[in-house]
Parts: structure tokens; C-alpha cells; sequence
């Protein structure tokens, strides 16, 4: 409904079909009015004002939902990156959302880079015993990148960060 009205208020001189002539006539109005324009303006600086923000691609739903449609859709549980791709790239351009979208999942990365290259060179040095750190889901390692919980949740994961467990930070994982 937003965006139809976003769409109506961008060419104010074509009457769309779906809207009576004193609905419109009263939108019009009231969209002209130095009120609205003001009031508009206003939002405008406040959204840019967070353009630091964590901001994701899909509005008010909650990342929860998000997650379980991307598991009925593929029959398993979504890896992080399929999940934090879905969430924070524009679908069209494939870009981010913004740089703090991009610096996370590159922090991402990095620290996976880093655990698996210390496990490597555990292996290496012929520890034959399992480490902790194979066992290592994506999901652990975001935790892990991001510093783990703060006040309950992992820092860019909204509510589905609720239910990730955060895994012990020990020195082999450094």
C-alpha cells in the first residue's frame, strides 16, 4: 500500500484508476501542503542520519521467518552466508545495502579464513584428536567475528541471534 501511494504522490498530475476523484483531490492536497512537505523533509534527513545502521533488505520481517522460508525452500537450514546474502544485498544489483554490510561479512570471512588456517596447522603438527574448531558452524564463527552476544543477541542476526549458542572462545581459536 506504501509503495502504491509512493507511486501515485511521484506524478501528482495523473489520477490513478484504483483512487475516486475526492480521495485523490484530498491527497493532493494535503501532499502539496508546506506541512506534509516539512514533515517529508524531516524523515528524509532522519533516514539518512542512519546510514550506519544494520539495515537489511526485507522490512519488518523478522529474521526468523526469513530463515524458516529459506529452509522450507531448500529443504536444509541455510548456511550464514545464504542467510546474511538474502538479508543484506539489494536482489536486483546483487550490491550491499551498505559498507558496514559489506566490512561484516568480510569480517566474516577473515575470521573463518584465520580459524581454519590455525586448524590446518594444527593438523599439521599432527594433532590427530578432533578440535573444536571443525565442528564450527558458520552460524559460530559469525558469533565468534562479531564478538559474541551483547545483551542477549548477535550483533546483525535481529531475533534469530536469540537461539545461536554462543561457542566457547578459546586460544586455539586465535
Amino acid at each position: 500500500m506504501t509503495q502504491l501511494f509512493q507511486d501515485v504522490r511521484k506524478d501528482l498530475s495523473v489520477k490513478p484508476n484504483w483512487m475516486d476523484d475526492a480521495v485523490f483531490k484530498e491527497m493532493k492536497e494535503n501532499w502539496d501542503s508546506p506541512q506534509f512537505k516539512l514533515k517529508s523533509e524531516q524523515n528524509k534527513k532522519n533516514r539518512d542520519a542512519n546510514a550506519g545502521a544494520s539495515v537489511h533488505t526485507d522490512g519488518c520481517i523478522p529474521h526468523r521467518i526469513i530463515w524458516k522460508r529459506l529452509k522450507e525452500a531448500t529443504g536444509k537450514d541455510p548456511s550464514f552466508s545464504e542467510f546474511y546474502f538474502r538479508t543484506r544485498q539489494k536482489e536486483k544489483e546483487k550490491s550491499w545495502v551498505n559498507e558496514k554490510a559489506k566490512t561484516a561479512y568480510n569480517n566474516f570471512e577473515k575470521k573463518k579464513e584465520e580459524l581454519f588456517a590455525s586448524q590446518s596447522a594444527s593438523v599439521d603438527g599432527e594433532t590427530n584428536s578432533t578440535s573444536e574448531l571443525s565442528q564450527l558452524s558458520d552460524m559460530d564463527i559469525r558469533v565468534l567475528s562479531v564478538g559474541g552476544k551483547k545483551k542477549g543477541r548477535v550483533v546483525g542476526l535481529s531475533s534469530l541471534g536469540r537461539s545461536v549458542k554462543v561457542p566457547k572462545q578459546t586460544t586455539s581459536y586465535v
